[in-house]
């Protein structure tokens, strides 16, 4: 009577043990969660959340004004800042810096956060067209734009007689930038990671085969040892023939 095998993970009784370490769950888990691809709701609601957060901190108060542009206004909103950044309107002038330092205090802080916003509102509608590591860098390089614009603000405190300038709108944005760059990073390592492809290797490999394929081919045209295969198996057919 032949008795039938079983492997040791799969029960053969009701009653017997049931295989649930680690290897095991990953095995009958192959595919990644639906938690962790990045069309998931969670993910696009997060990041629907974030830019609405980020677009609404531009309309804030992000700079106290003084000197000259007190007298037009009190505070530059993040909007203003961009716009006096390119040298548009009446604010640019007087701001009291060249037109260069216009751009480093205005543009380069406003536009990385605004690159993050239209890349979130990619994630939401797209969501596998934007690599989650890619709008961490983005997020990170707006959160230290806008290191940048403190730092400004504390070269600035004779000027605005000991106030600093920098008010909430920039460090709510801030928050959500650091917020977005910790998420995103996450995501990426925790099962988006698998799911793009590595291109680099990709081209490495195909490379490797573009340059062995003429070195193979060489070796089997240069081969001796076919044209003595071939000779002898002809000897062979004629002293076959002869017979």
């Amino acid at each position: 009577m032949a008795l039938r095998s079983s492997s040791p993970d799969t029960p053969n009784h009701p009653g017997d043990p049931v295989d649930n370490t680690p290897d095991a769950q990953d095995t009958l888990n192959a595919s990644p969660s639906q938690r962790a691809v990045p069309e998931s709701n969670e993910k696009r609601i997060t990041a629907a959340i974030l830019t609405v957060i980020i677009i609404g901190a531009m309309f804030a108060p992000w700079w106290k004004t003084s000197g000259e542009l007190l007298l037009q206004t009190d505070h530059l909103s993040g909007w203003d800042l961009l716009i006096l950044g390119f040298g548009i309107g009446g604010y640019a002038p007087l701001t009291g810096f060249s037109a260069f330092g216009n751009v480093l205090f205005g543009a380069m802080t406003t536009v990385p956060v605004l690159i993050v916003a239209a890349l979130l509102i990619v994630r939401v509608i797209r969501p596998r067209a934007i690599p989650a590591h890619i709008v961490a860098l983005w997020a990170l390089l707006a959160l230290i734009t806008i290191g940048w614009l403190m730092v400004v603000g504390w070269a600035r405190l004779n000027a605005t007689l000991g106030v600093f300038p920098v008010t909430w709108g920039a460090l709510i944005t801030a928050m959500a930038m650091a917020f977005t760059a910790v998420a995103m990073w996450n995501w990426w390592r925790r099962g988006e990671r698998g799911i793009f492809p590595r291109r680099g290797r990709i081209r490495l490999t195909s490379k490797e085969l573009d340059e062995a394929e003429p070195v193979e081919i060489g070796d089997l045209m240069d081969d001796p040892s076919d044209d003595g295969g071939a000779d002898s198996s002809n000897g062979d057919t004629s002293g076959e023939k002869s017979r």
